[in-house]
């Protein structure tokens, strides 16, 4: 990575750095599903970008694109996530396998501790940024 954009960074604590983060991939997430509706509901007003696996309890998931997707407020606030929903809908978005995987990883990091790292957050920063342009 650049010298340079670490040094833009350089200021920035770890959870400032992992709310700039979460800002681009919302982003990402949302011009991604663009038309396709809440993942949940199928409503097509959706304006979040919703975790299957939340990203508080999930935190190596929380930049993960197969474990995000365009939902609608109702769904990802006022009902949880509607996630009974939201699991029989995600098979078409990331296929069976896409699943399966995305549930292994979850069972892998329920049992280990997880830490962002600065360059981590940094180059997620940088790709999201460059993807939503």
């Amino acid at each position: 990575m650049d010298s340079k954009i670490v040094q833009r960074y350089k200021t920035k604590s770890i959870p400032q750095l992992i709310k700039i983060a979460t800002v681009y991939f919302n982003k990402y997430i949302r011009q991604r599903d663009e038309g396709k509706g809440c993942i949940s509901c199928g409503a097509y007003n959706f304006s979040d970008a919703g975790h299957f696996y939340s990203a508080g309890h999930y935190p190596n998931l929380r930049f993960n694109e197969d474990n995000v997707h365009g939902q609608c407020k109702r769904c990802n606030l006022f009902l949880s996530g509607n996630l009974n929903e939201y699991r029989k809908r995600i098979p078409e978005r990331i296929g069976e396998d896409g699943l399966a995987k995305l549930d292994d990883f979850a069972d892998i990091y329920k049992r280990t501790s997880y830490k962002h790292d600065r360059f981590t957050l940094i180059q997620i920063i940088e790709t999201y940024k460059a993807k939503t342009k």
